[in-house]
């Protein structure tokens, strides 16, 4: 199984909610094979100076 979850920030800080997510899975009895990480198309800005777009997202199999 992959699974992939988007980060929130906040304040200019990750939410690290993946790698919360990737502790409950293995504390469930999940195994992490591996983790990855997948290149997105990139987008143009937004228009506001202190927004950018994540150009990656990370994957966690299991």
């Amino acid at each position: 199984m992959v699974w992939i979850v988007s980060d929130k920030t906040n304040n200019g800080s990750e939410s690290s909610a993946n790698f919360k997510q990737a502790l409950s899975f293995m504390e469930a009895g999940f195994r992490l094979m591996d983790t990855m990480t997948f290149k997105k198309p990139s987008k143009d800005a937004s228009g506001n100076n202190s927004i950018y777009w994540y150009g990656f997202k990370y994957m966690c199999v299991y």
